[in-house]
């Protein structure tokens, strides 16, 4: 399986069912009990935490993901698959064009 392939199934996996965007949430007080911001209880470890969003379509995809937890708070970043070694860790991969 190349690069190309991988990347469809993979797509096709994780939009199976119809759902296009995923997001998950770390609970923060699940891994720091007792941890809290009392001068902000917005920012409490309930509402922080991490999520992704999957975008794209079957042939062009990436994931954006937004961490609330320092030192990454506010600088989202991105994570583009297509021709990216380091996604693929310890294989060699080779784009194709079908």
């Amino acid at each position: 399986m190349n690069e190309t392939q991988f990347l469809k199934a993979l797509y096709n996996a994780l939009t199976k069912n119809g759902h296009q965007t995923m997001i998950e949430h770390l609970n923060l007080e699940s891994v720091h009990p007792g941890w809290n911001t009392p001068s902000n209880p917005h920012r409490s470890p309930r509402n922080m935490g991490w999520r992704w969003v999957f975008s794209g379509t079957q042939d062009r995809w990436w994931i954006e993901i937004t961490d609330e937890r320092p030192p990454m708070n506010g600088r989202p970043y991105r994570i583009d698959p297509v021709g990216d070694p380091l996604f693929f860790p310890g294989h060699k991969v080779k784009a194709s064009t079908g």
